[in-house]
Parts: C-alpha cells; structure tokens; sequence
C-alpha cells in the first residue's frame, strides 16, 4: 500500500464477501464487530468508487482522495501524508 504498487492479489470485492459473511455471522451469534463495521464500509466505498476487482490495498485510494493527502512521496517511499491539490 504505501509503495503505491497495491498488488497484494486479493480483490477489494472478495474481501467485501469475506467480510460480509463475518457480519452476518457475529449478528448471528450476537457478538458485536464494531471494527469491522467499520472496515466494511470503507471496503464498500472502495468497491464502489474503484470496482470489486481492485487491488485490496487500494482501500487507501478513497481516503486519500477525500483528505486530499497522499500517503507516500512521488518515488513511492512511505510519509505520514503529504497534501496534494487534487479536488
């Protein structure tokens, strides 16, 4: 992710599957999964902006670009965030 490559060779859509068959069995069983919730819907928004079929490690891609920061430098090297100009 932090290398910009997002080639980890699992799609952003199987994990959203993976994911919702979690949720469905944590509510199943009564058991809370607030973090995953959470996580869902972040792989949801990058399924629905990016499609099923990106990269896993692209889940980063939609936040970027809503906190118009880039999570690594122009060579690809991992930086806390660098603010870019994009709308």
């Amino acid at each position: 992710m932090l290398p910009g490559t997002f080639d980890l060779d699992f799609t952003a859509g199987l994990m959203m599957k993976d994911m919702k068959l979690f949720l469905a069995e944590s509510r199943a069983l009564g058991v809370p999964a607030p973090v995953i919730e959470a996580v869902a819907r972040q792989f949801d928004l990058t399924c629905t902006e990016l499609g099923p079929d990106a990269d896993l490690s692209a889940v980063a891609q939609p936040l970027e670009h809503r906190a118009r920061i880039t999570l690594r430098d122009a060579d690809g090297d991992a930086v806390v965030a660098t603010k870019t100009g994009r709308n």
